[in-house]
């Protein structure tokens, strides 16, 4: 949805054949962001 949303109007229509978008769906095991350096199970060990 957002390759379609991003390519319909005039801003980066032209640019569409130098675009290469892939992706990929991770499920993870808890949902969220860690907080105080500690990552939350996820698939990118995010916090903040």
């Amino acid at each position: 949805r957002l390759t379609n949303d991003m390519f319909t109007g005039d801003t980066f229509a032209q640019y569409l054949p130098l675009f290469n978008i892939w992706a990929a769906y991770l499920p993870s095991v808890e949902s969220g962001i860690g907080v105080g350096g500690t990552p939350k199970n996820t698939a990118f060990g995010l916090y903040r």
